[in-house]
Order: C-alpha cells, then sequence, then structure tokens
C-alpha cells in the first residue's frame, strides 16, 4: 500500500471517528485534564485577590505621615499624587468640632478637612466639589443632594457644646459623595469631610501606595517632608502589620495550584500512552501493510491531535464558564490560558514518546494478540 502523507491523516481520522465510545472517553478526559486544574487555580487566585481587594479598600498600603509639633505640609503632601509608585496622596486635618443637621441636630459628627487628593484615597469616581459623607450615618442624618450643617463647640473640649463660635461653616454644603470613611481609621468613619486647599500645615498626609511601593514610601517619607530630632516625622501603615499577617504577594506566587495543570498533562500523556500499549497490535498491522514508523506516528498524531483539540476547546470553554459565572472576574482568563496551554504542551510531550521510542519487532507484538 502507497501511504503518502495524506493518506495516513486520514486513515488517523478514521480511526479517530470510529473509535467511539474509547475515542468518547479518551476526549472526555482530555476535557476534564484541561478544565479541572485551570478551574481550580483561577478559583484560589480569584479568592486571593478578592481577600486583597477587601485588605486595600480598608486602608493597606495606605501610610499616615504625620509631625507633632510641626505638622505636615499640606502642598508637598497633594503634590505626592504626581510621584511614581504613589497611587493617591492627601492631607488631611481634624477639627475640635462637632456638627448636627437640620434633620439630626444632636448626631455629634466629627468634621474633618481634606485636600484634592481625598477623592483619589476614597476611590470616588469623581473630584469633591462638596461634602462628603461617610456611608455608616447616611440613614440617620436623612443626606439628600444638600446638607446644612449645624455647628458647634466639643464638649469634650469646651465643656459647653454651645459656646463660642466655631471653624465649620454652617452651608447648606453640596453633597459630593457618600462614601466609606474607614479607610482614614475608625474615628473619621463617623462623620464628614470637607473640602479645603493644600496650603499651610495639615494633621497628616494620607497616602495609598502603588503595589510593591509600601516599603521604599515609608523610607523615604521621613525625608520628603523633613524630620529632625526634635521635630520627627513619623509614618505609620494604616493597618497594622506583623508577623501573622497576609502576604498576598507571596501567597498568589505560592499557590499550590500554579502548576497544578503539569500534574493533569503528565496524567493525561501517560492515559494516552497506555492506550497506546495496550492497542499496540494495531501498530503492527500498519507495518504489515506498508506502513512505515514516520507513517504510524503520522495516524497516532492525528488521532491525539483530534483527541485533544476536542478537549481543550470544550475544557477552555467549561472552565471559563465556571469561573466567570463563580467569580466574574475576567482577570483570571490569562491564569485560564496558561493552565491551558501547560496541559496541551506536557501532554503532548509525553505522547510523542510512543512514535520516538523504537517499537518491538513486529511478529512479537502480534503474538501478544
Amino acid at each position: 500500500m502507497d501511504w503518502r502523507w495524506e493518506a495516513a491523516i486520514s486513515e488517523g481520522w478514521r480511526n479517530w471517528v470510529s473509535g467511539r465510545w474509547v475515542s468518547i472517553i479518551v476526549t472526555l478526559l482530555a476535557i476534564v485534564a484541561v478544565a479541572l486544574p485551570a478551574t481550580a487555580d483561577a478559583l484560589v487566585a480569584a479568592r486571593v485577590a478578592r481577600a486583597e481587594q477587601v485588605w486595600v479598600d480598608s486602608g493597606g498600603r495606605v501610610l499616615i505621615a504625620t509631625n507633632e509639633l510641626r505638622g505636615v505640609d499640606a502642598s508637598l503632601c497633594e503634590r505626592l499624587r504626581l510621584t511614581p509608585g504613589v497611587d493617591a496622596a492627601a492631607a488631611v486635618t481634624r477639627l475640635p468640632d462637632l456638627v448636627g443637621t437640620a434633620v439630626a441636630p444632636g448626631a455629634d459628627l466629627s468634621v474633618t478637612t481634606a485636600t484634592a487628593g481625598i477623592s483619589g484615597l476614597l476611590r470616588l469616581a469623581h473630584p469633591i466639589d462638596g461634602i462628603v459623607i461617610g456611608q455608616t450615618i447616611t440613614d440617620r442624618i436623612g443626606a439628600g443632594e444638600s446638607v446644612t450643617l449645624l455647628p458647634r463647640r466639643n464638649p469634650t473640649t469646651t465643656g459647653d457644646p454651645t459656646s463660642g463660635p466655631t471653624d465649620v461653616p454652617a452651608g447648606p454644603w453640596h453633597v459630593s459623595a457618600i462614601a466609606d470613611l474607614s479607610v482614614l481609621g475608625e474615628a473619621y468613619a463617623y462623620g464628614v469631610i470637607l473640602p479645603t486647599l493644600a496650603h499651610g500645615p495639615a494633621d497628616a498626609c494620607y497616602i495609598r501606595a502603588a503595589p510593591g511601593q509600601t516599603n521604599a514610601l515609608r523610607d523615604a517619607l521621613p525625608a520628603i517632608f523633613g524630620s529632625t530630632i526634635t521635630a520627627p516625622t513619623v509614618v505609620e501603615d494604616r493597618l497594622i502589620g506583623g508577623a501573622f499577617s497576609r502576604d498576598y504577594v507571596v501567597e498568589y506566587r505560592e499557590r499550590p495550584t500554579a502548576w497544578l495543570a503539569i500534574a493533569s498533562g503528565a496524567a493525561l500523556g501517560a492515559m494516552w500512552l497506555l492506550l497506546r500499549w495496550v492497542r499496540r497490535g494495531q501498530d503492527s498491522l500498519y507495518a504489515t501493510v506498508g506502513a512505515g514508523t514516520r507513517t504510524r506516528g503520522l495516524i497516532r498524531m492525528t488521532e491525539w491531535a483530534l483527541t485533544l483539540a476536542v478537549g481543550t476547546i470544550l475544557g477552555l470553554v467549561s472552565a471559563t464558564c465556571v469561573v466567570m459565572i463563580t467569580t466574574g472576574q475576567p482577570e483570571t482568563l490569562p491564569l485560564i490560558a496558561r493552565s491551558t496551554v501547560i496541559v496541551g504542551a506536557v501532554s503532548s510531550a509525553i505522547a510523542l514518546v510512543w512514535v520516538t521510542v523504537p517499537q518491538r519487532e513486529i511478529l512479537t507484538t502480534l503474538k501478544d494478540r
């Protein structure tokens, strides 16, 4: 028989189609081998990403620079927003006065002034052009499009909450945003933020570092704001770390599912070798009708390519659907693609062993049938 490469590919196709249940079972195993590690890795990575996002939203990567004697330069703090490695920065000052509103005169809300960078620090969609109200108090004070503040002295500092003028303008204030103020600290969550110009000293400068830049900024900030023995600039983390705090970058890099695709690909390739060994008599029959080593290899690799192609496509679609329905994070799609490529590469490398390793004598193989 004259075996051309077209005939060998056609024979491989016919074998795959006529294999029926064997082809179906092997293809289903290929689908599982592709989908399982991709789904597992993407779900683990998504869980780490969600945990890190919660940590960041709570104040992770936020540094607080203070100087008790002379404060921090508000304009310098505001300009930090333009510095590489800084995601957001704002100068913040807590006023001693408390305020109520027309709806809740006795609310006793804290008042904080902040520079324009507060919009980035609170992850607001637009710059603030009015008051920012904490989420925890909106129901109590009846926040609408505008709020009229009722300033009064803090009784803990004056003894008389009604005595003397205050530093808080009554308004009415346009409500620019309602946000979670706990990123600044729990003391700020039950209160309001008023916009202010970036000049003069401020109580503190809040800086959110870009990923991987926290340590560098922590070391650089004392020099940026100026620090002396008599007037040191102190830089603290908004969230206290320690031996038991989580390192999300390391956790992501060292996740155990990252290389699960290698084991899955190796298992799939080994399964294919086992199948070929069980059905090794077929290769001997092809040899008796004039099929050389290259021809037999092309037939088998055609069967393998069809199995892997169908398994990869359906496995990739299955993993993508499960991950997107479960997490809704498109950022995990590159991980699914990576896992799929690894499974295909490892399993194909093992499957090639069958066509590269010398086979036994034809008669010896036929005797095993």
